[in-house]
């Protein structure tokens, strides 16, 4: 008779050991601790399997003890299992995305299984708009789609070449108008032949899911960027600030985009004879890359993750002459940097130029690297500024300051000039926000109140109110709390907290909204507690 095989979980561990105690009396103590060192193991290996016939491990202890089984699980355990044959991972992408938003998903392979092509279930109000194959070698392939009859929210992925072990697959998805929890699955397959009739295998055991939630869009008060749409942009010059006198300069801005291979600011002519202090471009992949050249030779360091995933970026790039370093800084967080062994003598006079080179800025000339996206607050600084001054005004709105800072904003008040702007580009409202919203926001249910507790980091802030709700829709503030009396040190790095001792019923819906001196509110997430469970926080839901 064929024995059954069966995964070894802890459970049928200890069914084992339970029954060889019971044979072998003196071996109860060492049955006890054993277990639950396996069980320790089994945990910490939960992404491994091992088949064994569980019969033939009982029958082994029956006739050869604990010593001998014990040594076998010792051995598995040192010695891992052959790995899982091949797996799909998500290696960058958002956890929450807002509705209509399009956003770029990276997913790793790291198979030994040779696979054909890939299934992939999205929302039924989604849209995938580019599918890209990234080999090991970094060789970039558009992947061709095709929704599946009747399904229009799943679609058969084929690419021109063979997905290979190892590599990284990008989806481009563009989120629909309903909010809420959603998810997309890719499943590989296999076919005996390029028709992909009647011959497909399906490798389920590879298959993954990415679960997203998906919130309504939100604009941020007050807040003007500058939208570039697709292929419409004409280049142009931003700043006039010759860049190649200093031996020092940084340039940040913000940034939002799902496109690649584009050229986001540039101070280069495109000409082989010209020297030039910077250029930023995203990648085929999209990540951010900077040159920086002079004839016969350009370096360059790139971002260690992708920037153009859909997402608000900051992206800083400092250069000190002196020191010869070239610095990257992706959200105010080291991505990449540069040593100069020889300085590069920058001889031409260099205007700065977005969304392409100089050599585009002619009308009739297409710019085929049109950069596609957001962009806010760009900055010239003269010097090379370092981390923590980055990360300290990133959230900040300034101002120019001659001698040291040119600020390119797109809000009244700043110092955009409107001839600046191509007339295909926008200046339009956008969910970037400059006001940091609290942290560590947390209710805990006590004997006969409930208690608030949060974190303060925008020094800017003015008060905090404390709303309350019994169905999840209608708030009514309970508490106000004025804060303009404290530094603004203290207001950007203080714990609050506040009890509610009039609790309304079975459940309760909190939240926090932030007041400014300018009159902007920011409301916090809602946290939900329920009033009549043993451990009411692990049963709210926080959207």
């Amino acid at each position: 008779m064929n024995q059954q095989n069966t995964k070894l979980t802890p459970q049928i561990y200890k069914a084992i050991f339970n029954q060889a105690g019971a044979i072998y009396p003196p071996h109860k103590t060492f049955n006890g601790c054993f277990c639950r060192y396996v069980e320790r193991r089994i945990d910490r290996r939960n992404d491994q399997s091992h088949d064994q016939p569980v019969d033939f491990m009982r029958s082994t202890i029956r006739r050869r003890g604990i010593p001998l089984i014990a040594a076998i699980l010792s051995s598995w355990l040192i010695f891992p299992a052959h790995p899982a044959s091949g797996q799909f991972n998500v290696v960058h992408a958002p956890a929450r995305v807002h509705t209509g938003q399009t956003t770029n998903f990276y997913i790793s392979i790291d198979s030994s299984i040779r696979f054909d092509g890939v299934y992939l279930e999205i929302p039924e109000d989604w849209k995938l708009e580019h599918v890209t194959l990234v080999s090991e070698s970094g060789h970039v392939s558009d992947v061709s789609f095709r929704p599946l009859d009747a399904f229009s929210s799943r679609y058969q992925l084929i690419p021109t070449r063979r997905f290979t072990d190892k590599g990284r697959v990008i989806l481009r998805m563009k989120a629909g108008g309903l909010s809420g929890p959603s998810f997309f699955r890719i499943t590989p397959f296999k076919s005996t032949n390029r028709s992909f009739e009647n011959s497909i295998e399906l490798l389920d055991a590879l298959s993954l899911r990415h679960d997203v939630r998906v919130n309504s869009e939100r604009k941020a008060p007050g807040n003007l960027v500058l939208e570039l749409p697709p292929n419409d942009f004409q280049p142009r010059v931003i700043s006039e600030q010759d860049m190649s006198a200093p031996s020092a300069f940084t340039t940040e801005f913000w940034l939002k985009t799902a496109s690649s291979n584009a050229i986001i600011i540039s101070t280069w002519d495109g000409k082989d004879e010209s020297s030039y202090p910077l250029e930023l471009v995203l990648d085929g992949v999209g990540h951010l890359v900077f040159y920086r050249g002079v004839p016969g030779e350009h370096r360059s360091m790139r971002s260690g993750v992708p920037v153009a995933d859909g997402m608000w970026h900051h992206v800083s790039v400092t250069h000190d002459g002196d020191a010869r370093w070239s610095r990257m800084y992706v959200d105010g967080q080291a991505s990449d940097s540069l040593y100069h062994q020889s300085p590069l003598s920058i001889q031409n006079a260099t205007e700065l130029v977005l969304g392409g080179r100089h050599v585009e800025l002619e009308p009739q000339r297409p710019n085929t690297n049109s950069f596609t996206g957001y962009i806010d607050e760009i900055r010239i600084w003269s010097i090379a500024r370092d981390q923590q001054t980055v990360r300290a005004s990133m959230h900040q709105h300034l101002v120019s300051r001659a001698g040291e800072v040119e600020v390119i904003s797109f809000d009244d008040g700043y110092s955009w000039r409107s001839d600046r702007v191509d007339e295909k580009a926008l200046v339009v409202l956008s969910d970037l926000s400059y006001y940091e919203s609290i942290r560590d926001f947390d209710v805990n249910l006590e004997v006969s109140s409930v208690l608030l507790t949060w974190r303060g980091v925008d020094p800017n802030v003015a008060g905090y109110g404390v709303e309350r709700s019994d169905d999840g829709m209608n708030y009514s503030e309970i508490d106000r709390m004025d804060t303009r009396s404290e530094s603004t040190v203290d207001r950007g790095n203080s714990s609050f907290q506040y009890r509610d001792t009039a609790i309304p019923g079975s459940v309760a819906f909190y939240r926090i909204r932030q007041f400014f001196a300018d009159g902007v509110e920011i409301v916090s997430a809602v946290v939900k507690i329920g009033m009549g469970t043993e451990d009411p926080i692990e049963s709210g839901s926080i959207t």
